[in-house]
């Protein structure tokens, strides 16, 4: 449990602060993107407005446009029929993005200048009717690497915090690990401790049956005592699974392990005239505790026959798909609240429908203990026309 908690707490705090880091790396990739544009718009805007394009001596003005870095200034001069007559570059690089299809999309732009893509223009009509687009790609190479540098730092970082915040888990989970020790150390002696006197009460109340015949006060205290010592077997079990993280296990098989409980509850369903059917796929096989196992069964068969009335279906089920085993019970009848679902395989929890059944609340949770431990799932759902219980190993 503290360990699932430790887990839970990682994960949220690392989704948050990615979360968090990865949005302040977006808008900072976002602004400098946006101030990089608007300084090579200042470069294109002093080109169109110095018609340095114009003159015979631009391909010298290379100096003083250094600070382009590798893209080279371009400047592309069409007719009034939108045909390219002449290019002009200041400066060297690539200007393979330069294509008619751009040189089509900024023609057809109302503004007479700002950004098309990556690249930042100015529209300028000229005395003899043509037109110049002077542009300039906004990204650079060094950029680029730059991005890919903090990408990494910010990999490396996430890795740092993971182990930060991994040990910090350690410290932030220990009063609750205390808290939960304490609580099983209490249960399992006071557990030991009732076992004794619940014994004594037991053997007198039999030997006061026997001597003085039937009597409803003595019988009750013998029924009473047998709840209160199947409650303190059911928090020896509890504390016993959670407590040690690991089992003995061997591998058994999962289908004569629910054959043999589900015979031995078809006889209980016969009596209370419930229509009970089990379908157990032949040979599968898991790794695990045998009788821990077959105890999740006993509890989800006793389970679904307590809330089963005369006359309703119970539907018992172990399937294998590839390495997807499924065992499903199913009972017809009662629903359980939406209110409760999130909380039935919680520790003394009782739904509104186990009033009066002599439920402890334990029996689910040692079941959702036992399938834990074999690394797999238990859920609830409410269906159609009652409820089912789904172990996933």
């Amino acid at each position: 449990m503290v360990e699932n908690l430790r887990k839970k707490f990682v994960t949220v705090t690392m989704v948050l602060l990615i979360a968090t880091i990865g949005m302040l790396f977006v808008a900072f990739y976002h602004y400098s993107s946006y101030e990089t544009a608007v300084n090579k718009f200042q470069i294109v805007k002093w080109v169109v407005d110095s018609d340095v394009l114009l003159r015979g001596d631009y391909k010298n003005k290379i100096t003083a446009l250094e600070e382009t870095g590798f893209n080279p200034v371009v400047g592309v001069i069409v007719d009034g029929s939108d045909e390219v007559i002449d290019i002009r570059t200041i400066g060297s690089g690539n200007t393979d993005g330069i294509t008619q299809r751009l040189i089509d999309r900024i023609l057809n732009n109302t503004p007479k200048g700002w950004r098309e893509g990556s690249f930042v223009y100015i529209k300028k009509e000229l005395p003899d009717g043509n037109r110049l687009i002077v542009l300039l790609n906004t990204v650079q190479r060094e950029r680029s690497i730059y991005l890919i540098g903090s990408f990494i730092l910010f990999l490396i970082g996430i890795a740092v915090l993971t182990f930060v915040t991994n040990d910090l888990s350690r410290f932030v989970t220990e009063p609750a690990r205390l808290e939960l020790e304490r609580e099983k150390r209490f249960i399992t002696d006071a557990s030991h401790e009732l076992k004794t006197p619940l014994g004594a009460i037991s053997i007198n109340a039999q030997a006061l049956e026997l001597e003085n015949g039937d009597n409803i006060h003595v019988k009750n205290i013998i029924s009473e005592t047998c709840r209160m010592n199947h409650l303190i077997e059911r928090l020896l079990t509890l504390a016993r699974l959670e407590e040690t993280s690991t089992m003995d296990s061997r591998e058994f098989s999962l289908s004569a392990a629910v054959e043999e409980i589900s015979l031995t509850y078809e006889s209980i369903a016969y009596e209370k005239q419930i229509d009970y059917k089990y379908d157990v796929q032949d040979g599968i096989r898991a790794v695990g505790n045998d009788d821990e196992f077959k105890q999740l069964v006993a509890i989800l068969l006793d389970n679904a026959l307590k809330h089963t009335a005369k006359d309703e279906r119970i539907r018992i089920r172990l399937t294998q798909d590839d390495d997807r085993i499924l065992f499903t019970v199913k009972n017809t009848g009662e629903f359980i609240s939406e209110s409760d679902l999130p909380y039935i395989f919680d520790r003394f929890y009782s739904c509104d429908r186990e009033n009066n059944k002599g439920s402890f609340g334990l029996g689910l949770s040692i079941a959702k203990a036992i399938v834990e431990r074999m690394k797999g799932t238990i859920t609830a759902e409410n269906e159609s026309d009652g409820t089912c219980f789904t172990v996933e190993l």
